[in-house]
């Protein structure tokens, strides 16, 4: 078996750095879910993943952008899901959800795969300047733009740690 080298970026995570801060078309190829951490005995939340690529692009087609959308914080799936010009199913009432569905077991949202509208869907983003959890400087998704037609939710205008 050949000896596996890595960089020093790789091994410190560095080598899943965002493209530079600027605005982006993109489509979403699907999920990769996983549970988040447990904290304090409570159920841990999902850590949904989406698979994110940059489209029409001359030099960065292709290229992934990494963001988490954890159940926590549906603000940002919901954001997501209408820059993909899809609303949530029940939009606009107390009980809305995400368009499509999760197929898998319950207890194991690695083996989740989703099944629905989002997928192959062009939104358009921005990517921003910002820190990471240890305070190194890096670029986030900032802020999604919605296509929902007629739309009048007020989407954030910035996702990122102040």
């Amino acid at each position: 078996m050949p000896k596996l080298s890595f960089s020093k970026d790789q091994l410190e995570g560095k080598s899943f750095a965002n493209p530079p801060a600027g605005i982006y078309e993109f489509t979403l190829d699907g999920f990769k879910p996983k549970a988040a951490k447990q904290k304090d005995g409570k159920q841990a939340s999902v850590n949904l993943r989406p698979t994110l690529r940059i489209v029409n692009h001359p030099q960065l087609t292709g290229t992934e952008i990494y963001t988490w959308c954890n159940t926590s914080f549906p603000a940002e799936l919901y954001d997501l899901s209408h820059s993909l010009g899809v609303p949530f199913d029940g939009d606009g009432t107390d009980n809305a959800s995400m368009p499509g569905e999760f197929v898998g077991p319950d207890d194991d949202p690695s083996q989740w795969s989703y099944i629905g509208p989002m997928v192959g869907q062009v939104g358009k983003l921005e990517i921003g300047d910002t820190t990471d959890q240890k305070g190194a400087p890096c670029t986030a998704v900032k802020k999604y733009f919605c296509r929902v037609q007629g739309c009048t939710a007020e989407h954030r205008d910035s996702l990122l740690r102040s």
